[in-house]
């Protein structure tokens, strides 16, 4: 979900800028405005489970980052869009650290690697599958898609996903 319209946003400057009737280069904003959050919050995620439950931490960000997709696929204008990214940049950054956090807590030494492989392969389908339906759908439908997944996966790892407050006391000897 996360990585399902990142490489695609390059693709998607042209039609956003018709949409908005604005120049490619005022809408290539959305890159960077994505990026840069992503880059920088991405480094506190992983402090930030040492204080507060890595699921609720999950949970929280995968909400904001869904409804993030959903302001950018109903934006009306470019600075609705831009603020849309950022959201998405800032709350998607948890995904990365928390799932490999999430892995080499829970899955034993020999079989980490080939999960890690997993969760790297369906980040490349993501961007892969994004990209290639950027060419074929509305660019609002490339922020729709994941905000809808995004809702439905809050529901299930709310109901399904234990806690994982157990992880904080192992931080804390480090």
């Amino acid at each position: 979900m996360l990585s399902f319209n990142v490489a695609a946003a390059a693709a998607l400057v042209p039609s956003i800028a018709r949409t908005f009737a604005l120049s490619q280069f005022v809408v290539g904003k959305i890159i960077w405005l994505y990026m840069i959050p992503y880059g920088v919050a991405a480094l506190f995620y992983g402090p930030l489970v040492r204080a507060i439950d890595a699921k609720k931490v999950e949970v929280a960000c995968l909400l904001l980052f869904s409804l993030a997709n959903l302001l950018a696929a109903l934006s009306q204008n470019i600075y609705t869009l831009f603020c849309a990214r950022f959201l998405m940049g800032f709350f998607g950054a948890s995904v990365v650290p928390l799932g490999l956090i999430l892995i080499g807590k829970h899955i034993e030494v020999n079989k980490r690697g080939r999960f890690v492989g997993i969760f790297f392969g369906a980040t490349f389908i993501a961007s892969l599958l994004g990209l290639l339906l950027s060419g074929i759908i509305d660019w609002r439908f490339i922020f729709m898609i994941p905000a809808i997944c995004g809702l439905v996966l809050t529901i299930v790892i709310i109901l399904f996903l234990p806690s994982f407050r157990q992880d904080i006391s192992a931080f804390r000897g480090w």
